[in-house]
């Protein structure tokens, strides 16, 4: 979460059944505590042309997104940011504008607004 605070942009990929255990992996495991937890996931990165951070290459869909605001409440720092790219791998279905979730069968909840393109994600800190 640090670079993101620093570099003002995140990218959040969001997988597919096959990569969904590998990316459970790289979002629950903080990266000071496993530096190398990207190589450890079979996962790789380049940097996104968009935002000053990396996309992982093996995901279908990422949203690539510059920060616009953060706000901490208790235990929870909420972003709002700005969705200044998105990418869809050609074999994921699509259905009216909307990326189709129950196919891919992805534990993930992702509502993309199209009119403003923004982003609003929470994280819990534990401890």
């Amino acid at each position: 979460m640090g670079a993101c605070l620093i570099r003002n942009a995140f990218t959040v990929g969001i997988a597919d059944e096959k990569k969904l255990v590998a990316a459970d992996y790289v979002g629950i495991v903080s990266g000071h505590d496993a530096p190398d937890k990207i190589e450890k996931s079979g996962f790789h990165t380049v940097k996104s042309e968009f935002v000053d951070a990396p996309v992982i290459e093996e995901l279908p869909i990422s949203l690539e997104c510059r920060v616009e605001e953060i706000n901490q409440y208790n235990a929870t720092l909420r972003i709002v940011a700005e969705i200044v790219n998105v990418s869809v791998d050609e074999k994921v279905p699509a259905q009216d504008n909307e990326l189709n979730h129950d196919q891919q069968k992805a534990e993930h909840n992702c509502k993309l607004a199209q009119s403003k393109r923004e982003i609003q994600t929470q994280h819990i800190w534990n401890g």
